[in-house]
């Protein structure tokens, strides 16, 4: 659920749209449910730490792009 919530609020979707469009359906919670899971402090550090490691692999993939 992570992984799709960090997707899409990179391109700006409220949290509300990504809860409708993509999770509700495939992890069958509601949205005060979702809304909690969103609110823990370790799924925020989290979703923090993957933002950081895929921000960190576009860097190494841009220098690596540039060197050929």
């Amino acid at each position: 659920m992570q992984n799709i919530v960090l997707e899409y609020k990179e391109m700006d979707v409220p949290y509300k749209r990504i809860y409708e469009k993509y999770i509700k359906e495939q992890f069958n919670i509601s949205y005060s449910t979702f809304n909690e899971y969103m609110g823990m402090s370790n799924v925020n550090g989290q979703l923090k730490k993957l933002q950081d490691e895929k921000q960190k692999q576009k860097e190494i993939d841009e220098r690596q792009t540039k060197l050929f």
